[in-house]
């Protein structure tokens, strides 16, 4: 079993990113290689001398300015600097976040739609993982996995099922060598089809994996805002019970065993130094800096008059993040309410991530894990290619695969290897 390292020889730093001094994230240093799964020096490799994100998360055609040289034929927007309350904060509880959410927003009311519903609900998705939580003495951490896809990706959806999704339970020790147990639940979500082909196919594969969350908006890249807003109320009115929800898209890859090994550390350094039970006001990501010009031409375009501001706010990139559920709960009530001041766009990551968490007040900003995510794919393949004796874990979280050649041999490669990896770890054999 995998020995906890949080009690050894370490050096703890946390952000101050939070409400009442709470800690954000983890950091931690040891002279013992085998802490590699914990987020070391991370905040350290994320910022450049003058303080600032340094921006390994570039996409293509990324612009990106100067402030003091806009074009002034663009107007700035101040809409969006409207504040809205953080309910979770001060009148709810996590116990009540479902209760509170059933009663202030009726299910058909989704931002400015108003014949909301999920087609698919599953709602009894992660009904076991209450019951494991209040029956199981050794059930520590609870996880659930809301991975965005499209309802056409069929073969995405299967690979991960064969690989980091086939992972419901993790068993480590923790530094005070008991033995605890990580629980882990996967949702796909979707949204609807006009073709009954496709709709039966999804039927079928529903039937199959009952791992299926389906809403009635089209399926379509315009819509993604409206299912990620669905992904927090449904995570929110069926597991709210959950310490962190991951969200992940479907070409992306997990490293799962590394992500639960940094989660359960912060839930240890929580317990044993803050007796916090339950971590809160965390979003964690790979962050874009407030200085990203957005693109007037192409599939990702936003107009002027859907975005008339100069640049987007700091956001998350969109591939995945780790939030805790009573953050979760207050982004989902913001788009309840700040779609009558911050027009919509599809762009879901700097949306919700960015324009609806500048208005939540008291602010709070993500912790940045630029270095725990992998854009160049080519850094994956080099791990796959490493040729030591003993194979040990990478450090990443998450990969973002896209639409690379291969991409599903890619991602059982590195499953494969993952495996392999968390084995000798486990087995202290990484030092």
């Amino acid at each position: 079993m995998l020995n906890n390292n949080i009690n050894q020889s370490t050096t703890i730093t946390t952000t101050t990113t939070t409400l009442n001094n709470e800690p954000e994230i983890l950091i931690t240093s040891s002279s013992s290689s085998t802490s590699m799964l914990i987020l070391k020096d991370n905040l350290v490799k994320n910022f450049n001398k003058n303080g600032h994100i340094i921006r390994i998360n570039l996409h293509d055609n990324d612009i990106i300015v100067d402030n003091q040289h806009f074009d002034e034929k663009i107007p700035n927007s101040n809409n969006r600097h409207n504040k809205l309350q953080r309910n979770s904060t001060s009148l709810y509880s996590e116990q009540n976040l479902n209760e509170i959410l059933i009663e202030k927003f009726p299910i058909n009311h989704l931002m400015n739609l108003n014949n909301f519903q999920f087609i698919k609900k599953n709602s009894n998705r992660c009904q076991n993982l209450s019951q494991l939580s209040s029956t199981e003495s050794n059930s520590f951490l609870n996880l659930v996995i809301i991975i965005h896809s499209a309802v056409q990706n069929f073969h995405h959806r299967q690979i991960i099922r064969e690989t980091w999704g086939k992972i419901q339970t993790i068993d480590f020790n923790d530094h005070n060598h008991r033995q605890q147990k990580a629980n882990i639940i996967y949702v796909f979500i979707l949204g609807a089809t006009n073709s009954s082909q496709l709709q039966n196919h999804l039927n079928e594969e529903f039937e199959n994996y009952h791992d299926l969350v389906q809403s009635n908006f089209i399926d379509h890249y315009q819509n993604l805002t409206y299912k990620h807003v669905a992904s927090l109320r449904w995570a929110i009115e069926y597991c709210y019970h959950v310490d962190f929800i991951i969200k992940i898209d479907d070409d992306a890859y997990l490293n799962l065993y590394t992500v639960i090994e940094s989660l359960i550390n912060y839930k240890n350094h929580l317990i044993t130094d803050q007796n916090i039970l339950r971590a809160k006001n965390l979003l964690a990501c790979s962050v874009f800096p407030s200085n990203t010009k957005p693109k007037r031409h192409g599939k990702w375009s936003l107009s002027l008059e859907s975005y008339p501001d100069k640049t987007f706010p700091s956001y998350c990139s969109g591939v995945g993040y780790v939030i805790t559920p009573d953050l979760a709960f207050d982004l989902f009530e913001a788009a309840q309410n700040a779609h009558t001041f911050i027009p919509y766009i599809s762009i879901d990551d700097v949306y919700i991530t960015g324009l609806l968490m500048e208005t939540l007040q008291p602010s709070i900003q993500p912790v940045p894990l630029n270095s725990l995510y992998v854009y160049n794919v080519q850094k994956l393949r080099n791990w796959l290619q490493n040729s030591d004796d003993i194979v040990c874990p990478n450090p990443y979280w998450i990969g973002d695969i896209g639409n690379e050649s291969n991409r599903e041999q890619l991602i059982k490669k590195l499953w494969q290897k993952t495996k392999i990896a968390w084995q000798n770890y486990q087995q202290n054999r990484c030092n």
